[in-house]
């Protein structure tokens, strides 16, 4: 391997485009706007990168394709291509222990999925496998993406062999958001009623207290259980240590598939 002769005049050029880097690796780590921030301390929630801050050793945050954006068009979102795509994804440690980890961002598209932002998961998962540590998702997303005809991937349950699953009190969990699931489910009884737009928001609201609240996973077993969101690094670490010796064989299959 032979080394080329540094080209003076291409100096200024490049410290440029390191500026340039910097500045977008900044607006990236900001996230969309400083109201959509404003908005989300309103309502009591961090960001995906502030609760990732709590959550590792200081200084051992390491992101995976920052600036990935997706490349959907129609609906305006053509217009709006913001960085990470509403899911932050690396790998840190969590006291000393290499732990892999993604995290939606309600900011951008209410932490919706959309193909790029599967994607990130999807390879962050495959290096968690490769690297033989865990995983941890901070889920704080509302569905898919219907503009984008709707991304699927499977997130963290105990359906598809998470190890534990938590949930804050804050947490909604549903196929889908109260204002959709109204408007199909009680959509007879809101169509028949002399206000329409009262009933609509009388269902939402019964639906949110009925089904919405970590409460009824709880009771359902569909979540390991409900913790104070100032507990959850202590949790963690303790989970992380009763599964650091963990050995699971998959069952071996009673019946083959040859081909005929």
């Amino acid at each position: 391997m032979s080394l080329q002769p540094v080209d003076a005049t291409a100096a200024p050029d490049t410290r440029g485009r390191v500026r340039e880097l910097r500045e977008i690796r900044e607006r990236a780590r900001r996230g969309p706007s400083e109201k959509a921030t404003a908005v989300q301390h309103t309502k009591g929630k961090l960001t995906a990168r502030e609760r990732i801050a709590l959550l590792l050793d200081e200084g051992s945050f390491h992101e995976v394709e920052q600036l990935r954006r997706h490349r959907a068009t129609g609906f305006g979102l053509e217009h709006r291509k913001p960085y990470t795509d509403g899911v932050v994804t690396g790998w840190g440690t969590v006291d000393g222990r290499t732990v892999f980890f993604y995290a939606h961002d309600f900011r951008i598209f209410g932490g919706a999925l959309g193909e790029a932002h599967a994607q990130k998961i999807h390879k962050i998962m495959d290096m968690t496998l490769a690297a033989g540590a865990p995983l941890v998702s901070l889920n704080d997303g509302a569905g898919a993406r219907i503009q984008e005809g709707v991304a699927y991937i499977v997130m963290d349950s105990q359906s598809i062999g998470a190890d534990l699953t938590y949930a804050w009190p804050t947490n909604e969990i549903a196929v889908m958001g109260a204002e959709g699931t109204a408007g199909v489910v009680f959509r007879r009884r809101i169509a028949e009623a002399d206000d329409p737009d009262a009933m609509r928001e009388r269902m939402i609201k019964e639906y949110k207290a009925e089904l919405m609240h970590p409460y009824y996973a709880a009771e359902r077993g569909l979540v390991d259980d409900v913790i104070d969101p100032a507990d959850t690094r202590e949790v963690l670490i303790r989970a992380l240590t009763m599964l650091r010796t963990k050995h699971a064989d998959l069952p071996s299959r009673k019946h083959g598939n040859p081909p005929q």
